[in-house]
């Protein structure tokens, strides 16, 4: 190994240092947006911040912000520098600086995986590293990080390795995020690759990602290192069993999958066999009546359907027979991002509301218990939140979509009329 003598490290030092000083210098003089700056008392940071809601009947909801997975893909924990750094973003901003050369490695934390679509194939491309250009690079990645990775969470799950599973359609992309930042990667689309414009995702009991492309019309199989199974939904012939997928879940204990495509809901099995479709077909009579599902959730023996204006939530049992309708106030404008739906273990629903950027949280009868979130860049707010899930560990995760980030929220405990009362009065 060749290591660098101390004159050739200074050499390196007095060369990066005018070129960080330029950088930071146009970095402060973006015309093109304002800059933030934060103190203590604009931030109103804390370590902790719990979340209480409550019903009208005295039932209620504790919940406790744990974190968030910001626009590097890294996570953090509530930490008093977030006083001086929102971890946050803009939607259409750039994954790095514009200032920064191209020329400049700047590298993400992700390692990606091109699945490109046969017969495109990657093609290798040799550079010539030599230990000056790798040592200055490194310098500037210390001034101005590593290149972010998420431009517009939209749907988001976790496996049993605590990983989280976001699409990002903006992209387009799957991001694949270990909370150590460690093994995170990302399976990357876009043309000549098998992923176009991912809406949905899901995973199964073996840690298989699901991933629904709307614009190809199939479900797409992934396993857990990232590498292409197979896809369903493509008859052959330009022939497809999908119109636009939008949503996917999945029971995990029973091996089903659920797909939630233009005005009907499928179940198949995991290797892609129809086992039973509801709502209105392209031709024919309907089972169920739907109005454009948005997104699906999996619950103790139900699958919630909500509907894109977000004005019913339908609760079926897990053959896809109605038990109930839950209609609510509509979540959505015109143009608005889609809501999305998640389900605890106790039955509980967590509905986005992008337009209003807050969740809100209904009981199984329909009941609301109130809602978190408000429009902002600082923890427990929101930025047009599109997808939530709720996983083994009753822990939220929402993609807080235009902040570029996923925030995590953990369910401490459900509350009965007493203990809201308590709560309430300080004890």
């Amino acid at each position: 190994m060749r290591f660098l003598s101390a004159s050739r490290c200074f050499l390196v030092l007095g060369l990066a240092l005018p070129l960080t000083a330029g950088l930071t210098s146009a970095r402060g003089a973006d015309s093109g947006k304002p800059q933030h700056s934060a103190s203590v008392h604009d931030r109103r940071f804390e370590v902790s911040t719990r979340l209480v809601l409550t019903a009208s009947s005295g039932e209620g909801l504790e919940l406790e912000y744990v974190g968030m997975y910001p626009a590097d893909g890294k996570f953090r924990k509530p930490s008093k520098r977030d006083w001086l750094q929102p971890q946050t973003g803009d939607a259409d901003a750039e994954l790095r600086l514009k200032e920064v050369p191209p020329s400049v490695d700047l590298r993400s934390d992700e390692r990606v995986v091109e699945d490109f679509e046969p017969p495109a194939r990657a093609v290798s491309v040799v550079q010539e590293r030599r230990a000056l250009r790798e040592v200055s690079h490194a310098f500037l990645r210390l001034m101005y990080g590593r290149e972010n990775v998420l431009r517009a969470p939209t749907s988001v799950t976790t496996d049993s390795r605590q990983r989280v599973i976001i699409t990002d359609p903006a992209l387009p992309a799957v991001h694949v995020l270990d909370k150590e930042g460690k093994n995170s990667f990302r399976i990357m689309g876009g043309p000549s690759r098998r992923i176009r414009k991912p809406t949905g995702v899901a995973v199964d009991e073996q840690d298989k990602i699901y991933v629904a492309d709307s614009q190809m019309d199939i479900v797409l199989v992934y396993r857990a290192d990232g590498s292409f199974i197979r896809s369903i939904g493509d008859l052959g012939g330009g022939e497809g069993l999908f119109h636009e997928p939008r949503a996917i879940a999945i029971d995990r204990s029973a091996g089903r999958l659920y797909v939630a495509d233009s005005s009907r809901v499928f179940m198949l099995d995991l290797q892609g066999n129809v086992l039973k479709r509801v709502g209105r077909p392209r031709r024919g009579t309907a089972i169920a009546d739907f109005d454009e599902p948005a997104d699906l959730a999996v619950g103790k023996n139900v699958l919630a359907v909500l509907e894109t204006d977000g004005s019913r939530i339908h609760l079926m049992d897990l053959q896809l027979n109605v038990l109930r309708t839950i209609r609510i106030s509509s979540l959505t404008k015109n143009g608005a991002m889609r809501p999305s739906v998640s389900i605890d273990d106790g039955g509980k629903l967590y509905v986005t509301r992008p337009s209003r950027s807050a969740v809100q949280v209904f009981n199984g009868d329909g009941e609301s218990l109130g809602s978190f979130g408000k429009i902002g860049r600082n923890e427990a707010e929101f930025n047009a939140p599109a997808g939530i899930t709720v996983d083994m560990q009753n822990r939220i995760y929402v993609a807080d979509t235009k902040n570029r980030r996923v925030q995590v929220f953990q369910i401490s405990q459900p509350l009965t009329g007493t203990a809201t009362e308590a709560l309430a009065n300080g004890r």
